[in-house]
């Protein structure tokens, strides 16, 4: 068995040795050898330092930082500690005009790979952010170099920040939260940072992470700072509510449902009141379990959310119901009367009484309550 799998092994390096012809290889070996002569030329003789920053201080013109989001995933927002989570790749664009050159010096050379630990990367970070962490070392990530200075820097990064939450409309609500990055060393006179969102982004990034949707993406980032250098990005986000409508507004509309009509099924509300008043009891206690579930989702601040308030009227429903089942009981001895024989003398006898009436109520005022919880879902907006 193992002579098999050897043989096999041997057999399938075999099959992907590549060759190339004798015109490529020296034409490789002459592209090759003219960049090992530009990478001394431009950091071996030129003594390169990567700890010097190349700003002109002489002259009023920064070194410009650009910023291009290739991808973004969204990998968890917590709507308790409003914080954001992201993994973004970002495409450096800045220009050290220690690093260019002439292409026709170097055999036509207009472009040179070399490790981005040997090259000064200007310095930047994520304003409000809690974690703001690269990683990939930069013994790991290569650069490009192109022959006018340019240099093109790709980073992944994962960033965790603050983003204020306005949870009204929660469920259904829809939230702005900016992307901000920033200097702290350099100031506007000598460093100059921009953001882009990239042309190619895949539109898979736009999908979300099942709970919220991304609706868009800009490079809309408003903040003035008077010194520093400050950009970004804007992120807007639907929530999916359809986990909080199935798990807890469909429970909370049937067991209300359910609840007034045990208590007011029948019109004998004065024999059957002890019972209808513990199953009103019961749904309430019900009732606090999934108002304790919504709450856990929120975040504690002035803004009480509409799937709370949708909660607390169902069990303000209820309650009153449990209030109007003693009502009726004390003040309805002289309706009950012989029950007259058949079905039709018997719905006749509960119509018109002061159960049904309430019945209707109460079954109303449930039904308005979940119709105008719902017409906060506007599905999902497009910008």
């Amino acid at each position: 068995m193992k002579l098999l799998l050897f043989l096999s092994f041997i057999i399938i390096v075999a099959s992907q040795n590549i060759t190339y012809d004798q015109d490529f290889l020296e034409e490789f070996d002459l592209y090759f050898n003219a960049t090992q002569k530009l990478y001394k030329k431009l950091f071996d003789d030129a003594d390169y330092k990567k700890d010097m920053a190349p700003i002109f201080g002489r002259i009023n013109i920064p070194v410009h930082l650009l910023l291009e989001l290739s991808y973004m995933r969204l990998i968890e927002i917590d709507s308790e500690t409003q914080q954001v989570s992201l993994v973004l790749e970002i495409i450096n664009h800045w220009s050290d005009l220690r690093l260019r050159w002439d292409p026709e010096d170097y055999n036509g050379v207009n472009v040179l790979f070399v490790n981005s630990g040997i090259l000064w990367i200007p310095e930047y970070s994520a304003s409000d952010s809690q974690e703001f962490e690269l990683l990939a070392p930069d013994a790991q990530r290569f650069a490009r170099l192109y022959n006018n200075g340019t240099v093109y820097y790709e980073t992944t990064i994962f960033m965790k920040f603050s983003c204020k939450l306005n949870m009204w409309n929660f469920p259904f609500d829809v939230q702005s939260c900016g992307i901000g990055f920033q200097t702290y060393s350099l100031t506007k006179q000598g460093f100059n940072l921009s953001t882009k969102v990239s042309e190619v982004m895949d539109p898979s990034v736009l999908e979300g992470n099942g709970e919220w949707c991304i609706i868009s993406l800009t490079n809309n980032y408003t903040v003035e700072v008077p010194t520093l250098s400050l950009a970004g990005f804007q992120l807007r986000l639907h929530r999916e509510p359809l986990f909080y409508v199935f798990v807890i507004v469909l429970p909370c509309f049937l067991l209300t449902t359910l609840s007034n009509f045990g208590m007011f099924w029948s019109s004998r509300v004065k024999e059957d009141k002890l019972g209808k008043m513990s199953l009103g009891l019961a749904s309430m206690m019900a009732m606090t379990v999934l108002l304790d579930l919504a709450s856990q989702q929120i975040h504690k601040n002035a803004n009480f959310p509409l799937l709370g308030w949708y909660v607390i009227i169902c069990t303000i429903l209820i309650s009153l119901g449990c209030i109007m089942v003693v009502l009726i009981s004390n003040g309805c001895q002289q309706v009950y009367r012989k029950p007259k024989p058949g079905l039709l003398a018997k719905l006749e006898q509960y119509v018109f009484s002061r159960a049904f009436g309430a019945h209707l109520l109460f079954q109303g005022a449930n039904l308005t309550n979940l119709i105008y919880f719902l017409s906060h879902w506007k599905g999902h907006p497009n910008s």
